[in-house]
């Protein structure tokens, strides 16, 4: 379900940020879930026949939560996951300018144990493989990639949304998300993301 247009959105976040004197670029987890949950929230009750959280809004702010306690900037994974072998891999370079190389990515992110789907967006174009009951999931995790990397850029993101694991490798304007099971071990996964590079836009062949 939309609420309101991506520009009317975005002017209403700008709207709300310069009316609470605030430096998005200087805000970190914590400002950001005051600012969801107090002016912006207010702001949307003026415009929209709501009585609770709008639910994109209350699962990016369980997401920003979950950052305070993991510190984005760093690949960290939580404590009960499985320790990774130490080896350090080359990091996997891909030109995800290139469609096949996207769609490349997406079936073999899908190949593993317990995922059930993949998104890969880019500014060049995405390939998205979600369940059908994912809704508005690549809205969402497009809007918490632009947050998380208004103060600077992250590696990795991992949360848990209802019955599933989402992991989202941010990688400049382009962003991995991965979908898995509850139960599934998503050690290797991890690993895998973190491995991935996006060529830098001036060394690509033009």
């Amino acid at each position: 379900m939309a609420y309101v247009s991506r520009g009317a959105a975005e002017g209403l976040l700008r709207r709300v940020l310069h009316k609470a004197r605030k430096n998005p670029r200087m805000m970190g987890p914590g400002e950001w879930i005051e600012l969801i949950e107090g002016p912006l929230l207010a702001e949307l009750r003026q415009v929209l026949p709501i009585a609770g959280q709008v639910p994109p809004l209350k699962a990016l702010v369980k997401a920003l939560r979950q950052t305070q306690a993991v510190p984005v900037s760093t690949p960290a994974a939580p404590a009960s996951l499985p320790s990774e072998p130490t080896l350090e891999l080359p990091p996997d370079w891909l030109d995800l300018s290139e469609a096949e190389a996207r769609v490349g990515l997406l079936q073999e992110l899908a190949r593993f144990e317990g995922v059930i789907g993949v998104a890969v967006q880019t500014p060049w174009g995405s390939e998205i493989r979600l369940p059908e009951d994912s809704g508005e999931l690549p809205m969402l995790v497009g809007t918490a990639h632009r947050l998380l990397s208004l103060r600077q850029p992250y590696a990795m993101f991992y949360t848990v949304m209802g019955n599933a694991q989402l992991m989202v490798r941010g990688m400049g304007q382009s962003w991995v998300a991965v979908l898995a099971d509850h139960d599934a071990n998503p050690g290797h996964l991890l690993y895998r993301l973190r491995q991935l590079q996006t060529v830098p836009q001036e060394a690509r062949p033009r």
